[in-house]
């Protein structure tokens, strides 16, 4: 499929086949997609996985420990452990006959009148979401990438994300499909910037693993990240971050980060 013939999405997807856009790619190599597109599109797998009771995320783990590359791919998922109450489940994707990555999620039986007598504390101001900027950012390159699929709005310089940045997906994660709430915090997830970003020009950052941990879906196309970057001496930095929607706190990220020159 060429650029012209590309639908405005990251993947174009057909059962289990993915065929993966411009919109895809990562910021580091051509030919590798991004994390954040990779963690988006298992946990829309992930999400269509039945369930014999209602249930809602509260954990997804990505490991990335291969690079996954811009070529049609395989996507499997599947319940690892069918509770009525707890449920855990795998999904993988497979290029050229290899497991180039893995998730696993917890997902967890819904209850809404267990506490209904129950006073619950009140959100503590710390967990309020931060007011939304006016300023738009940009840190997309010259080639199309998955940065192209997301508005993005912070106080703070392109190249000093760390603090409060809001994301919106402005396009679908895939073709001819309404990205779901749980989807598009996977998506934003995955967007704590490495430390690569803030050591100087000539480096990158590579993150082989991330972990999400869903509080509540968000509400609302925005989600805010409130990340901090902690690189270290011997090369390996570590990222987390608190994620809001537009009112208070929906989870928490994190991964470990591998520096090197590029």
């Amino acid at each position: 499929m060429n650029s012209q013939q590309q639908p405005a999405a990251a993947y174009r997807v057909d059962g289990h086949q993915v065929f993966p856009t411009d919109y895809a790619r990562g910021p580091w190599f051509d030919e590798q997609q991004h994390g954040a597109a990779i963690l988006g599109l298992l946990t829309r797998f992930l999400e269509r996985v039945p369930s014999r009771e209602p249930m809602r995320f509260t954990r997804v783990v990505a490991d990335m420990s291969r690079p996954v590359p811009m070529e049609p791919c395989t996507v499997y998922a599947r319940a690892l452990r069918d509770g009525r109450r707890v449920q855990s489940l795998e999904a993988t994707i497979e290029s050229d006959g290899k497991v180039v990555a893995r998730a696993t999620a917890t997902r967890i039986r819904v209850d809404h009148d267990v506490l209904s007598e129950v006073e619950l504390p009140p959100i503590d101001t710390a967990d309020l979401a931060p007011p939304l900027p006016a300023t738009k950012i940009s840190y997309s390159g010259d080639r199309t990438s998955f940065h192209d699929c997301l508005e993005i709005r912070s106080k703070g310089r392109p190249d000093d994300l760390h603090d409060e940045t809001w994301f919106r997906l402005a396009l679908p994660l895939v073709a001819g499909e309404e990205t779901t709430p749980v989807v598009r915090l996977a998506a934003v997830a995955d967007m704590i910037l490495g430390s690569g970003w803030f050591l100087g020009e000539g480096w990158m950052s590579i993150n082989p693993e991330v972990m999400l941990q869903v509080e509540r879906h968000p509400v609302g196309e925005w989600i805010c990240l409130r990340s901090v970057n902690r690189p270290t001496a011997d090369g390996i930095g570590m990222s987390d971050g608190v994620l809001f929607d537009s009112t208070h706190r929906v989870g928490r990220s994190s991964k470990s980060v591998l520096n090197q020159r590029r």
